[in-house]
């Protein structure tokens, strides 16, 4: 997953805000020239990836592992999943991709993250910095939120009902991980900080 998220972000930011994007606002290209083409080709394998992601609720389902499956988990990769699909039918790039964008950096540090807690305890015991993760994740919703705001209030040709459902994901979200980071480690029952997970 480390990879994958690494190709995304190279690979698709080298179509978007890597390359030849506006950063503060980029209408949707409807065209069928190549740029739009392989943005809308990547749209739709960023889609699978999403859906691939969302293969870990059911194989917890199917092992009978309930108490790994949250309301968080299951609406985060639901809600992810929908939006890139609405965005990829509907408005493949533009000011759609920039969220697909940050996630996918936020991604590569996260699976990296498990990838080493991965190699056993006396890796783990050095990772001290499971917690920032979840900061991350709410930073880029934040983010994402405020980049999407941005044709709500400036008309750059980016259909402003996309930006609309970016920000009522970005701060569902938001305040759902939120939760989640009270509950794991700032509650009476959370481990102290210092420790690894």
């Amino acid at each position: 997953m480390v990879l994958l998220s690494t190709y995304f972000f190279v690979h698709g930011g080298s179509y978007t805000y890597l390359g030849q994007y506006n950063w503060f606002c980029q209408p949707v290209n409807y065209g069928t020239d190549d740029a739009a083409m392989a943005v809308t080709r990547l749209g739709w394998w960023y889609l699978l990836l999403k859906l691939g992601e969302f293969l870990d609720t059911i194989f917890f389902v199917l092992t009978k592992k309930f108490s790994h499956i949250s309301l968080l988990h299951v609406i985060h990769h639901s809600t992810v999943a929908w939006t890139v699909w609405m965005g990829v039918n509907f408005g493949a790039g533009g000011q759609n991709a920039f969220f697909p964008f940050i996630n996918c950096f936020v991604h590569m540090v996260m699976y990296t993250y498990y990838c080493l807690a991965a190699l056993g305890p006396e890796v783990r015991k050095h990772l001290w910095w499971k917690r920032y993760l979840t900061q991350f994740q709410m930073v880029q919703f934040v983010v994402g939120f405020l980049h999407a705001a941005v044709p709500v209030v400036y008309d750059c040709g980016f259909p402003p009902y996309f930006a609309y459902i970016l920000m009522g994901e970005a701060v569902l979200l938001f305040f759902m991980f939120r939760n989640f980071y009270k509950k794991a480690y700032k509650g009476p029952s959370s481990r102290p900080a210092h420790k690894a997970d």
